[in-house]
């Protein structure tokens, strides 16, 4: 009998090439493009929203006028402006992806994990009770005192369900946004590029002290506020390395501004927000966290300190991404 002639096997497709750019150089690139795009987004939008406003930021004579004039511009048009420009940040991290590094959005955490509901549960109970035992122990050291609804929720007829709840949930949903865009850049492209090189220890350390950078000009913002902004990028950098996607991190950092800023009404990063209440606070900044808000807090930072040490702990002992197969694209 002859020899079965064996069926041609397929030829095996070669892996795509990764870049020849070093992690770091990539990271210091990735960045410029995305602070252009924000920059000149920002005045075309300032532009076409609040001529009045784009007229005197460009009439400023002095960087001091300009900061000064930066810091009047209603919260509200920040996050709007952010919301707007979060898809073409996306569309320019796809675009940087695609065309020059030959990966995709669900390579740098841009993906619906499984078990995402029972993720996003979680993430909101651990920032809920975060910000709770924040609230008490500042209750029993400090003076913190809810003395009623705050405009527009107080009025002479009651509550007004369309002027006073109406905004909350879209304040929820910019903050959800913002959030995402924010974690895209830091805890997606940065923290996964410096991955290719480094631990995801000194990557999420890296990525880290970039994020506190980018809070750097926030108002009233002091050391503890630097310290406790840090902790809360390792924080987010653990859970994107645990869970192998941007959700949960977004989740809890959009839901924590939240929190933060319109339930509890206090500053958000320095920043005045949507607040259901009006607030008093009194007693040692370091502890209250002052106009900075809890961020600014010491009390913050020593309930941070145990959170990263727990996460870590989990991380390192075994607790690791989710089942690849269950992640999707988004």
């Amino acid at each position: 009998m002859g020899e079965e002639q064996q069926a041609p096997q397929p030829p095996v497709a070669e892996p795509p090439a990764r870049p020849s750019l070093p992690p770091g150089l990539r990271v210091a690139f990735y960045l410029l493009l995305i602070i252009v795009v924000l920059h000149f987004g920002s005045a075309a939008l300032i532009q076409l929203l609040d001529p009045d406003l784009a007229r005197a930021l460009a009439a400023a004579a002095t960087p001091a006028e300009l900061e000064a004039l930066q810091a009047t511009i209603p919260f509200a048009l920040v996050l709007l402006i952010q919301c707007l420009l979060a898809p073409v940040v996306l569309a320019a991290t796809w675009f940087l992806l695609q065309r020059f590094e030959r990966r995709s959005l669900a390579d740098v955490g841009f993906r619906l994990p499984g078990g995402a509901g029972r993720q996003a549960v979680i993430a909101v109970a651990g920032v809920g009770a975060l910000a709770v035992i924040w609230l008490l122990f500042t209750s029993v050291v400090a003076e913190l005192r809810f003395t009623g609804w705050a405009e527009p929720f107080a009025g002479g007829d009651g509550l007004r369900p369309l002027g006073g709840w109406g905004p909350l949930p879209l304040y929820l949903a910019g903050f959800l946004v913002a959030a995402g865009l924010e974690e895209l850049i830091f805890r997606g492209y940065v923290y996964s590029t410096l991955c290719e090189r480094l631990s995801w220890v000194n990557a999420a350390g890296i990525s880290g002290v970039l994020w506190v950078v980018l809070h750097a000009g926030n108002p009233e913002l002091g050391a503890i506020g630097l310290i406790n902004t840090f902790l809360l990028a390792l924080s987010l950098a653990i859970l994107r390395q645990q869970t192998g996607s941007l959700w949960a991190a977004t989740i809890c950092h959009g839901t924590w501004n939240f929190m933060i800023g319109c339930v509890l009404s206090l500053p958000v990063s320095g920043l005045e927000v949507y607040p259901l209440f009006t607030v008093e606070v009194a007693g040692e900044e370091a502890i209250t966290g002052g106009a900075y808000g809890p961020e600014g807090s010491l009390l913050l930072t020593a309930l941070l300190l145990p959170v990263v040490a727990v996460l870590a702990y989990l991380l390192i002992d075994g607790q690791g991404p989710e089942d690849a197969d269950a992640d999707r694209p988004i």
